[in-house]
């Protein structure tokens, strides 16, 4: 609904049965702008989305590479809601291995390091 008189668009987004609706109002004299951007955001919104198809160690990762507290950043790792797979748990222990490696005496560096030695002796 584009009100030109009020200034105002309503947008209707449906899937099965939800429904989400998005209300702007415009700051200016035309809707043009918000009936631009108001087509953008309501395209952009997906229904039934979940984390764990959108989030992976990668974007952490990518995301907390330059923060000083490694052991933050190991807990985002430990309790993101990614899928457990060998793929997974390989691009984890990647990951982690570089974080940790910030403090290479930390306990949990030292034991990821030895994992590693060991699966390498046992292959």
């Amino acid at each position: 609904m584009n009100d030109t008189i009020n200034k105002h668009v309503l947008y209707k987004k449906t899937e099965k049965e939800k429904t989400i609706f998005l209300y702007l109002k415009s700051l200016t004299k035309s809707n043009q702008t918000i009936l631009k951007d108001g087509k953008t955001i309501i395209n952009s919104i997906k229904f039934n989305s979940s984390l764990e198809n959108e989030l992976n160690y990668s974007k952490i990762f990518n995301n907390y590479k330059n923060e000083d507290n490694f052991l933050y950043v190991k807990n985002k790792f430990n309790n993101a809601p990614i899928k457990k797979s060998r793929k997974n748990d390989w691009m984890k222990f990647q990951y982690l291995t570089t974080i940790l490696s910030k403090d290479p005496t930390y306990y949990k560096y030292i034991n990821l390091i030895q994992k590693l030695e060991f699966n390498k002796k046992n292959i």
